[in-house]
């Protein structure tokens, strides 16, 4: 009985923290457009811009952005 509630307890644990995740995401993503966009000419991000910053999102869900040393090391 106790393999059965810590499998159970494991699985709520993650779908928790996967619905925190993704609740963070939207926030982010609200929060860059808010921003982004300037007030005095209602300009919003470019498409391109967008679907990046969507891109990396699902890449982070599935575990594949780069290190950050690893970007600023091919920066120079």
């Amino acid at each position: 009985m106790s393999v059965i509630y810590d499998k159970l307890k494991n699985m709520t644990t993650k779908l928790q923290e996967r619905k925190i995740e993704a609740m963070v995401e939207k926030t982010v993503y609200r929060v860059l457009r808010g921003v982004f966009i300037d007030p005095e000419t209602i300009m919003e991000l470019k498409p391109s811009f967008e679907k990046k910053l969507k891109q990396s999102i699902k890449e982070k869900r599935l575990g594949k952005l780069k290190d950050l040393r690893t970007v600023l090391a091919s920066l120079h």
